[in-house]
């Protein structure tokens, strides 16, 4: 068994490397794996965005990172090595939304959209199709919604309360900020579902109770 078990370890080392080295952590995806580079921007922490580039050794990446209005707010360059992961504090950076492109002799490789909330970060890739929404309570009568929609894709936040009857179905599209505040300081005690949809797709849902 002792026996069985070491070698079970080693297969499976060998796997977790194979998948890093295949830079399968969905960013843009090659035409060739030898000879492009793939990469990925995520979020993980609070104030903390994490690059992944895999790449061949010789050529040398470069990290953009635009604000809402366009200005390009940092800017480093990525070199010397295959697998690379870099963490990019983003603290400093007020709450909003931010682009971030990485590009490799002047072609754009990876473009990732990351918003900044007052306690999370959200991220959507123009590459999928999906949005991205977070709810969270603010004090006893606000609930706060922030999201990323995809282009052409109706977004909305519906609230239920607990009889299923829709209390609030509000469509998101013009909102400013990528923010919706819903005051609940009318609301009944007692619990709410509150949900955000994007076309038909559930992509955030939250208990919220209002006492």
């Amino acid at each position: 068994m002792k026996t069985i078990a070491i070698k079970l370890t080693a297969v499976l080392m060998i796997l977790t490397v194979s998948v890093f080295a295949a830079g399968n952590f969905g960013g843009t995806k090659p035409t060739n794996d030898k000879n492009n580079t793939r990469a990925g921007v995520y979020p993980v922490a609070k104030d903390m965005v994490e690059i992944r580039v895999v790449k061949p050794a010789e050529d040398v990446v470069n990290l953009e990172v635009y604000n809402e209005a366009g200005s390009k707010v940092y800017e480093t360059t990525i070199k010397n090595g295959m697998n690379i992961r870099v963490s990019h504090d983003i603290k400093e950076f007020p709450a909003g939304l931010y682009t971030y492109k990485i590009s490799e002799d002047g072609k754009l490789i990876h473009n990732s959209m990351i918003l900044k909330t007052r306690e999370t970060i959200l991220k959507c890739s123009p590459e999928t199709d999906h949005a991205t929404a977070y709810i969270s309570q603010s004090g006893s009568n606000k609930v706060e919604v922030n999201f990323i929609q995809v282009r052409g894709t109706e977004t909305r936040v519906e609230a239920r309360d607990q009889a299923g009857n829709v209390v609030l179905s509000r469509l998101l599209n013009d909102e400013k900020a990528h923010r919706f505040t819903e005051n609940i300081s009318a609301y009944p005690a007692g619990e709410f579902i509150f949900t955000v949809y994007a076309g038909d797709e559930r992509i955030a849902e939250k208990s919220i109770v209002k006492k």
